[in-house]
């Protein structure tokens, strides 16, 4: 199987990019030196970059559905779901930074681990396969735990955590016997059936 692939074959995934982007430029500026309403407004532009993307591919009424590595394929209903993800991650972070100001430790953080799980549901919409699709939902997941426990110092945010990571551990495990089994059975991990499979 060859693996080599060029950037434009990677261009359907490219919102997912910008909010990945976005994540390392916010790792950058907290490690540099704090600052919550940049970390924020960087975050929001990010966001609205990716925003503005899917909507200029929908609206320019040229778009093909696309298939990348035989893991994810980017149709307009895909694009549909990434940007009710995106708006709905705009809320949050609206939302949330009002209410992260009055935190007393670090704030820029919740930032990095939201862009991050923001990610991962993108990949996740796009999964044309158990692998890619296991993965991405890792990927989205695992930043909940720290965002459900951020403000620790209440016990019922760190109880929330703790309880969110046994339930998601024992999920994935569920999930993980439950691929094993399809595979099992059909000899592919893929969401569409292959010629000769079945």
């Amino acid at each position: 199987m060859n693996f080599t692939m060029s950037f434009s074959e990677l261009m359907p995934l490219a919102p997912v990019m910008i909010v990945s982007l976005t994540a390392i430029v916010v790792m950058l500026l907290t490690a540099i030196k704090r600052n919550h309403n940049l970390v924020a407004t960087t975050t929001v532009i990010g966001l609205n970059l990716a925003a503005l993307y899917i909507l200029f591919v929908l609206l320019a009424d040229q778009f093909a559905p696309a298939n990348v590595m035989n893991l994810f394929l980017v149709d307009p209903f895909t694009m549909l779901y990434q940007f009710v993800i995106i708006v709905a991650a705009l809320a949050c972070s609206t939302l949330s930074h009002a209410y992260i100001e009055t935190y007393k430790d670090n704030r820029e953080e919740l930032y990095i681990l939201m862009l991050t799980s923001v990610a991962g549901a993108m990949l996740m919409v796009a999964s044309s396969h158990y692998a890619s699709f296991f993965i991405s939902l890792e990927l989205m997941s695992i930043p909940v735990y720290g965002l459900l426990a951020y403000t620790h110092q209440r016990s019922q945010s760190l109880e929330a955590g703790v309880k969110y990571l046994v339930l998601s551990a024992t999920a994935s495990a569920m999930l993980l016997m439950g691929m094993a089994y399809v595979y099992a059975y059909t000899g592919s991990l893929s969401f569409v059936a292959e010629p000769g499979k079945l």
